[in-house]
């Protein structure tokens, strides 16, 4: 019985999870294919303008610029999210944790004969 209720507990808690991570996806889905239209559309107009040449010096050296920060950028958005999940894991793992505990105080407050046991257990 005990051990039935923490399997439906925890597979209530993945279940939300689950869930979450289906609508975090989405969103983020959404956001990278409005990522990509915008970079496409700069690629376009910067096409127009140079062709497949660098207007000058000086822009070759802001675009290596440009991208050593979009590296910087999105090596900290990983890292973000890496925060996001470790944190929901923790707020997983602490209501898992509670509910064990109130299972377990459960069984505490039931009296229970045991033929192992010569005492009430």
């Amino acid at each position: 019985m005990f051990l039935q209720v923490l399997v439906r507990n925890e597979v209530a808690v993945l279940q939300r999870r689950r869930e979450e991570v289906a609508e975090e996806v989405k969103l983020l889905q959404s956001k990278v294919t409005y990522l990509q239209g915008l970079y496409q559309e700069q690629d376009r107009m910067l096409a127009g303008m140079f062709g497949e040449a660098y207007g000058s010096e000086e822009e070759r050296d802001i675009e290596a610029q440009l991208d050593k920060v979009r590296s910087y950028r999105d090596t900290l958005a990983g890292g973000v999210l890496e925060w996001q999940e470790a944190s929901m894991l923790v707020q997983s793992a602490t209501e898992l944790l509670d509910r064990a505990v109130t299972c377990w105080k459960e069984i505490n407050s039931q009296s229970v004969t045991s033929p192992w046991c010569k005492h009430n257990c």
